[in-house]
């Protein structure tokens, strides 16, 4: 092989190899899941003049530990909506991909493509509780060091009385009730009823969330006005175009005719 012929051929595979690494790094990008989880891909096909599309998740069902990460990918050729539970939780561009953390289940999982005749699937996840792990317990039956389990007969017979000497004195003053302690009220009503209640439910944050989106999630587009206007103004165009090609074709049949 010429020298010549041998440097084009090295430029060219270099030139090569400067192009397609994008491509490869982005796609490894995409396709590369989350550590903490699993990962459930919407595909689909444009419809006729881009009107109706799909959007086919690649599991029905999906069941996994409580406070988990799924991660949502976007490959149905649109913008679309995140729906968790019916709700929508913003939006996933074309080819992107959106975290959701599960509490609790199940949870119905969509995706709703921005076009006028949308075809979605949801996955049913089911949420299972996560595994605890015991605290490590003390051994029964352990006495504290340097002192024996029963004491010395000398000890067990001076308790009693010390137990009976501080009787007298185990009136608490009223300064020494601790706040957690019940004081009875004045009108004579139940002790208990002077001791305020504590929400279990204050402060969890989000209530009543099964499950939410993280990050990667924009907001949600108010475009259904606008795809119905542009659905009226095409069928308009369409009609214009086709009343024209038929006033044309009528009138060149006339000067035929004629002639």
């Amino acid at each position: 092989m010429p020298p010549l012929a041998r440097h084009r051929a090295a430029a060219t595979a270099v030139a090569a190899v400067f192009a397609a690494a994008p491509l490869l790094t982005a796609t490894a990008a995409q396709a590369e899941p989350l550590e903490s989880g699993k990962e459930v891909v919407f595909s689909g096909d444009r419809g006729l003049l881009g009107v109706s599309c799909e959007a086919n998740p690649s599991a029905s069902t999906v069941t996994i530990p409580a406070e988990t990460t799924l991660r949502v990918v976007n490959r149905t050729g649109y913008r679309a909506k995140l729906l968790i539970d019916g709700a929508a939780q913003g939006e996933i561009e074309n080819g992107g991909a959106a975290p959701v953390v599960f509490h609790r289940g199940p949870v119905t999982l969509g995706l709703k493509p921005s076009c006028m005749l949308a075809d979605e699937a949801a996955v049913r996840v089911e949420v299972v509780a996560a595994p605890r792990t015991g605290a490590p317990g003390t051994k029964p039956g352990t006495s504290a060091p340097g002192r024996p389990a029963g004491g010395t007969r000398t000890q067990r017979e001076e308790q009693p009385q010390a137990a009976v000497s501080a009787a007298p004195d185990a009136s608490p003053t009223a300064a020494e009730v601790g706040p957690e302690q019940a004081i009875p009220a004045d009108d004579g009503g139940d002790p208990a009823a002077a001791v305020d209640t504590v929400d279990e439910t204050a402060g969890t944050g989000t209530e009543g969330a099964a499950a939410e989106a993280l990050s990667s999630v924009q907001p949600v587009r108010e475009s259904g006005p606008i795809g119905l206007l542009a659905l009226i103004a095409t069928v308009c165009v369409v009609g214009v175009l086709a009343g024209a090609i038929r006033a044309i074709i009528a009138q060149r049949a006339t000067r035929t005719g004629v002639a």
